[in-house]
This record gives C-alpha cells, structure tokens and sequence, in this order.
C-alpha cells in the first residue's frame, strides 16, 4: 500500500523564489537582530509553501496578502507578503516595527501601491 505523508508534500516541492519589493529589504536589515531572526523563520516557512506560525490575511492592501506577526522582548513586528504568479514568487510588500494596536495608514497605503505594480508586473509579464 502507498502511502503518501502530508508532511512530506511541502519539502518535495522546491522553495518559492522571494523578491525583496523597494526598500523592504533594508527594512527588514533595519529591524533588531532578534526580529530579523523571526521574520526570517516565518518567510522561510512561506518559501517552503508552510503557513507561518502567526499570521493575518491584510484584504485592504490586496487579494492573498498576509501578515506575518512577530514578537520578542523589545516589540512587535510585521511582514506583508503575497505570493503570486506562475509559477508562485513570494514578494515582500511591507516590514516594519508595530507601535500601536492599528498598522498606520501610511504602510497600507504603501503596502498597497506595490501590491498593484507586483500584480501589474506579473499580469503583463515583465
């Protein structure tokens, strides 16, 4: 009888391609070391096509995107990706330090604007 593992179906497939989205990768080198850590655990997860461990669908910025949710002792942190296209790449739209219980306008509108030119770039193709 074959038997097929649910926990092998993810580490067969190969690791969804990440692209850091304008200045998210030195946001994220600007982060504590710490959160650099955890947010780094969280995407390696979503690369290989695992939920992260904390997580929020964000439907304002756009269609599949999420926040990946990080505490340490110092604060809290956030990461908004999507992954899209064929075949998938994961695209990192915001990182940034959570100081108040509600994210600042400013990021989701900034989260959003390269949620549309991501999704603009795949739907044409470049």
């Amino acid at each position: 009888m074959n038997v097929i593992g649910s926990d092998n179906i993810a580490s067969d497939l190969p690791d969804i391609p990440l692209t850091w989205v304008g200045s998210t990768r030195s946001d994220m080198q600007a982060q504590p070391k710490e959160a650099q850590r955890l947010m780094g655990q969280q995407l390696r997860r979503a690369q290989r096509r695992l939920e992260p461990d904390d997580w929020k669908p964000m439907p304002t910025v756009g269609r599949g995107v999420r926040e990946i949710r990080v505490r340490d002792s110092d604060g809290t942190y956030r990461t908004m990706y999507v992954t899209s296209g064929r075949p998938p790449r994961i695209y990192v739209l915001a990182v940034f330090t959570k100081k108040t219980a509600k994210t600042p306008q400013r990021t989701i509108d900034l989260a959003r604007k390269r949620y549309k030119a991501v999704t603009e770039l795949i739907r044409t193709g470049e």
